[in-house]
């Protein structure tokens, strides 16, 4: 279940290009109930992203923009800060690493995101995403 649509965000440019290399950064906390996408949790929880919380918004190399979508768009934004937020606090609440991925792709399908889009992206985080996962031994990354 994904959160309110309407996420207050400040996109960080550089100021001397104007590209985007410092990412989003969460102008208010967003809560949101996690339900896992496999069911392995008897019961849904909710999560709460603090004010502040910095993003890339949705990893996607610039060469594949025209294909899946640029880092920052209405329909990926709010999945995709809640998978970077877990990446980073999911093994402390108890979470793996493909659970948060299989709940990202499940996210952006909810979200409207096309199945086949959500497939790409799936597997996109699973073989690029490993060094980003953060509070977990190597060997399950």
């Amino acid at each position: 279940m994904l959160p309110a649509p309407h996420v207050a965000i400040e996109v960080i440019l550089d100021p001397e290009t104007g590209a985007l290399t410092k990412g989003v950064r969460l102008l208010s906390p967003l809560t949101f109930t996690y339900v896992s996408p496999d069911a392995p949790r008897p019961h849904p929880f909710r999560v709460t992203i603090p004010e502040g919380f910095l993003s890339d918004g949705a990893s996607v190399p610039r060469l594949f923009w025209r294909l899946l979508s640029p880092p920052i768009d209405p329909v990926t934004i709010t999945p995709s800060l809640v998978h970077d937020y877990l990446y980073v606090n999911g093994a402390r609440m108890g979470m793996d690493r493909e659970e948060v991925d299989r709940w990202y792709a499940n996210a952006l399908l909810d979200n409207g995101y096309p199945l086949w889009k959500c497939l790409l992206t799936f597997y996109g985080v699973r073989l690029g995403g490993a060094s980003h996962w953060q509070g977990a031994p190597a060997e399950s990354r």
